[in-house]
C-alpha cells in the first residue's frame, strides 16, 4: 500500500503493507502529537530522516523550520557554534535559533562530543540557550528529534554517551526495521522506486519481471531501502524503455540465495507490477 501519511504528501511516502511498516506509521503519528523529544533507532538506509520529517509534518510545528544536522565529523568548537551560535567575536545564529518554533533533527546523535551532549541536555531541560561568551540569550523553543544506529545503553555504560540525555531522548523511541525483516514490502518498494525513476528520466513506467522480484527478495539488503532505491534507479537506466530483467541488476545479485520456502509459499512471487 503506497500511502502518504496525512500532512506528509508525496515526500513522506511510506511504501509497504507489512506489519512492521504499519506499526512504524502508528508510532510516528502517536509521538507527533506529544511534542516530546523523539529517538529514532535504525540502521542507515531504513528511513530515519523520513521518519523525522514525518514527525515534524504531523505535528503542530509543521509550518515552522525543519533543520537536519549531520553530527558525524563535527568537531567540538565547530559544532558548538553551528548548533548554539557564536560569541561576540564570531556572531552568528545557531541551528536552534534558526529553527525557532520548529524541529531540529540530529542524525547520528551518538557522534556528538560529550561537551555538546551536556549542552544539548541543557536545551532539553531548561529550553534556553546562551551564546558563548555573550550576554545575549534567547528562549529555544524547538522540538528535538535524534537518530542513531548505535546501542546507546552500551555507550552510556562505557561513559561515551550522557546517561541523562539518553533517558530524556528515549522517552518516545521509534524503531525502524531493516529491509530484510520486511521482505513483504520489497515488491511494492521496487515498483515504487522504478516508477519514480522512470518518471524522472522521462520514460514509461518500467515493468518488473517475476525473475527480478525473485532476485530482489533473495537479497539481504545491507544498505536497506536506500540500497534498493539505488539498484532500481540503475536498472531503469540500463533497461531504457524495456521491462527490467535480472541482467539489469548489479552483478552481486546473481550470487544471492533463493528466497526461503515460506516466502515463496506466502504468494510474494505472485506480485504483479502496478500499472
Amino acid at each position: 500500500m503506497n500511502e502518504p501519511m496525512e500532512s506528509g504528501g508525496k515526500d513522506l511516502m511510506w511504501v509497504g503493507n507489512s506489519t512492521a511498516i504499519q506499526w512504524v506509521k502508528t508510532q510516528l503519528k502517536e509521538v507527533a502529537e506529544t511534542d516530546l523529544p523523539v529517538l529514532i533507532l535504525g540502521a542507515p538506509g531504513t528511513g530515519r530522516r523520513l521518519a523525522a520529517r514525518t514527525v515534524h509534518a504531523l505535528s503542530e510545528r509543521r509550518e515552522k523550520p525543519f533543520i537536519t544536522v549531520e553530527c558525524g565529523g563535527l568537531h567540538q568548537l565547530q559544532a558548538d557554534r553551528f548548533l548554539f551560535g557564536g560569541d561576540v567575536d564570531f556572531p552568528q545564529r545557531g541551528v536552534f535559533e534558526k529553527a525557532q518554533g520548529g524541529t531540529v533533527f540530529l542524525e547520528e546523535v551518538d557522534a556528538l562530543p560529550c561537551g555538546l551532549q551536556e549542552r544539548l541536555l541543557k536545551v532539553l531541560t531548561e529550553e534556553q540557550k546562551r551564546r558563548n561568551g555573550s550576554s545575549q540569550s534567547g528562549v529555544t523553543e524547538v522540538r528535538l528529534v535524534a537518530a542513531t544506529h548505535q546501542d546507546l545503553p552500551r555507550l552510556v555504560r562505557a561513559g561515551a554517551f550522557c546517561a541523562e540525555l539518553y533517558y530524556r531522548l528515549g522517552i518516545a523511541p521509534v524503531k525502524l526495521s531493516v529491509l530484510k525483516e520486511r521482505r513483504k514490502d520489497i515488491p511494492l518498494l521496487a515498483t515504487y522506486f522504478a516508477t519514480q525513476a522512470a518518471a524522472r528520466m522521462g520514460r514509461p513506467a518500467a515493468d518488473l519481471s517475476q525473475e527480478v522480484i525473485r532476485v530482489l527478495l533473495a537479497h539481504d539488503w545491507p544498505g536497506n531501502v536506500w540500497e534498493l532505491k539505488r539498484v532500481l534507479e540503475r536498472a531503469v537506466m540500463l533497461a531504457d524503455a524495456d521491462p527490467i530483467r535480472p541482467e539489469h541488476l548489479e552483478k552481486p545479485f546473481f550470487l544471492t540465495r533463493e528466497p526461503a520456502a515460506e516466502q515463496t509459499a506466502s504468494g510474494l512471487l505472485g506480485f504483479k507490477p502496478l500499472r
